[in-house]
């Protein structure tokens, strides 16, 4: 919610417009098992997995792989990183998870 009151929307029709227009392109799936926690989606025919791993150190890392059609596996650098701490991770995970549904890339 926008601390400016001029900044807010003026109904909830308003609101409701913005959301609408609002382009999703996919929707994560989650997967965990132990200190691994995958999310999965889909967006044309490249599907995207990021996984986020908990060393035994307490440090995670994030691990972005692209699939294409064709079968054929690539690591998305940018959104590769490691040896985070737990407020770092999280931080990275809200900047890479909400950038490929709302732009799918």
């Amino acid at each position: 919610m926008a601390i400016k009151k001029s900044d807010r929307f003026e109904n909830a029709s308003d609101f409701r417009r913005a959301l609408e227009k609002i382009k999703i392109y996919c929707d994560w799936k989650i997967n965990r098992k132990g200190r691994v926690i995958t999310y999965y989606t889909k967006i044309k025919n490249v599907s995207y997995k990021v996984i986020i791993m908990q060393n035994k150190d307490e440090r995670f890392s994030i691990t972005t792989i692209k699939t294409t059609e064709s079968g054929t596996e690539r690591r998305i650098t940018n959104d590769c990183h490691s040896k985070m701490t737990l407020l770092q991770m999280k931080k990275q995970i809200r900047h890479i998870l909400p950038r490929y549904v709302e732009k799918g890339k």
